[in-house]
């Protein structure tokens, strides 16, 4: 049997953006919208999957080859000599953006790589090797992604810092909506980064508003406090808004997730396209939510998530 592995998408409930410079983000795996790499022994480099980021964006031959070096160089400085293999299959991933599809392909790479080896790291570890291979995609990322796609639990992470992995007190319930409008984290990046150079004061607020969203969601997990999760997104979605991030099409999401009976709804990742979050009271109402994104114009496809307490770290 080919060797394989599978890390899971993501999606961030407060924090983006603002953990790229030292505050706190909340994120959580969304397995649904994963990435599962396969290791090819008859030499073929492809990417497949409607909703992937295939051949069709990339050249799968280079990319995947130009991030096998990078990973297996990065395993080696840890302490791991792996033979990079000579052809990959890569199934999933999420064309729109924000979900965590670089960090996901970088993390199940790493995995599968240990699995032909025969060899094992750390969650942690796999994230700080996952982590360079995230930029080959984004430049300078925060970690969060690689740490979370590593972990597969809901974290409260810091750069810089071990990601804090939290249990759920009581069952909770979301919908993620990824849209038809592709964000680019890097562009979106970069332009967050060039608003802060211009107005370092205004948006040093807005990104310590994000951070502290993300702790205040953080204690409403701690203690099965759902009210306190949902003004959590809703003070996150704020400070998005404020900095121009949202986009006609999540913003349409958003308001039919809202309309179907979400508590709160916002986007998702860098913005200006991408995915939308939704928050669900119960699982009955999490499908119609989830139902009725389906049924959008504006929606390319819909994952539900439900964190149950004895999903322990």
């Amino acid at each position: 049997m080919n060797a394989r592995a599978r890390a899971p998408g993501k999606t961030i409930l407060a924090g983006e953006h603002a953990v790229v410079y030292g505050y706190s983000a909340l994120a959580m795996p969304v397995p649904e919208a994963g990435v599962e790499v396969e290791i090819d022994p008859s030499g073929r480099w492809l990417w497949e999957g409607a909703n992937s980021e295939g051949p069709d964006d990339i050249d799968p031959g280079e990319t995947l080859g130009d991030l096998v070096n990078i990973l297996v160089d990065a395993m080696y400085e840890h302490g791991v000599d792996v033979s990079p293999p000579i052809g990959l299959r890569v199934r999933g991933g999420v064309r729109s953006g924000g979900l965590g599809t670089s960090a996901a392909l970088c993390t199940a790479l790493v995995r599968a790589l240990l699995v032909q080896n025969e060899q094992e790291l750390s969650p942690g570890v796999v994230a700080l090797i996952a982590n360079e291979g995230e930029e080959l995609f984004h430049g300078t990322p925060s970690g969060l992604d690689a740490a979370l796609t590593s972990f597969g639990r809901p974290i409260l992470y810091r750069k810089g810092h071990e990601p804090t992995i939290l249990s759920v007190q009581a069952p909770l319930h979301f919908v993620v909506a990824a849209s038809v409008v592709r964000s680019s984290t890097k562009d979106v990046v970069a332009a967050v980064a060039k608003a802060r150079q211009e107005d370092s004061t205004r948006v040093e607020a807005l990104m310590a508003s994000m951070g502290a969203a993300a702790e205040e969601a953080a204690q409403g997990f701690i203690r099965g406090d759902i009210d306190t999760i949902a003004a959590s997104m809703q003070k996150a979605r704020i400070a998005l808004k404020s900095l121009d991030l949202e986009h006609p099409v999540t913003e349409a999401i958003r308001a039919a997730a809202l309309q179907a009976g979400a508590l709160e709804a916002k986007l998702t990742g860098a913005g200006r396209g991408g995915a939308v979050l939704a928050l669900a009271p119960s699982s009955e109402a999490r499908a119609r939510i989830q139902s009725a994104l389906n049924a959008h114009p504006d929606c390319s496809a819909t994952f539900g998530l439900t964190l149950d307490p004895d999903q322990r770290p």
